[in-house]
């Protein structure tokens, strides 16, 4: 049986006898990220170079195995995007949610694509064809979201649930915000940052709701760098 990336990963860390938390500071990301990798998620191409370079072994060993025929042959693999069938390949939008006042966004447009596990995507029952990532920016979601994690949105959900975070497009403002639903009906859409003098919450009424076309709901993140 083929090991997977997270197996080779893993092995390829542990035989130089370091921890995932020395990975993480060796790659400038936390210790949860490193955990994902090892447990369902593939990181970006970048970061599975690096990856390579820090444990002392090819990129093509961390996404193949070692028993591809020759490095031509691992390139012209990855140029037709090829995955092992338990992964899938989920748009990363270069439509940056703002998580502060917003910004106005013309296009969705795919800016790359990352792999991430199909049973993951079942564990927090998100269907591949609705699943986007976005990366926030913007300080008014901390210390929920921080600015420069990749966000993962469930496209499917667009009416909003009480206490909830949603990305949103407002008028052509794209924002990303916790929602509430008051007694009256209306939503308190508000900042998690306490400094409501810079994040102040706005009010929408329960019949001018509609308004907001609700893109998806915010379901975890999927990448945070160390600051």
């Amino acid at each position: 049986m083929n090991k997977t990336f997270s197996e080779r990963l893993t092995e390829a860390r542990e035989s130089l006898r370091m921890s995932q938390s020395e990975l993480a500071r060796k790659m400038n990301v936390t210790p949860q990220a490193v955990q994902q990798w090892e447990s369902s998620t593939t990181p970006r191409q970048h970061r599975v170079d690096l990856l390579a370079k820090i444990l002392g072994v090819s990129a093509s060993f961390l996404l193949f195995g070692a028993n591809l025929e020759s490095e031509n042959q691992v390139n012209e693999k990855a140029s037709i995007s090829y995955l092992p069938s338990k992964f899938v390949q989920i748009p990363i939008l270069d439509a940056s949610l703002a998580a502060g006042a917003g910004s106005y966004v013309t296009d969705d447009v795919i800016k790359e694509y990352m792999p991430m596990d199909r049973a993951w995507l079942e564990r927090y029952q998100v269907d591949k064809e609705r699943a986007n990532i976005v990366p926030i920016r913007g300080e008014s979601m901390e210390p929920t979201l921080m600015s420069g994690d990749l966000l993962l949105i469930n496209t499917a959900i667009h009416k909003p649930i009480s206490g909830k975070i949603f990305a949103f497009d407002f008028d052509g403002d794209l924002r990303i915000k916790r929602f509430n639903k008051r007694l009256d009906g209306s939503w308190l859409i508000s900042s998690d940052n306490d400094d409501k003098n810079l994040y102040r919450d706005e009010t929408v009424s329960s019949h001018n709701i509609d308004q907001l076309r609700v893109i998806g709901q915010a379901v975890t993140i999927v990448e945070r760098n160390l600051l």
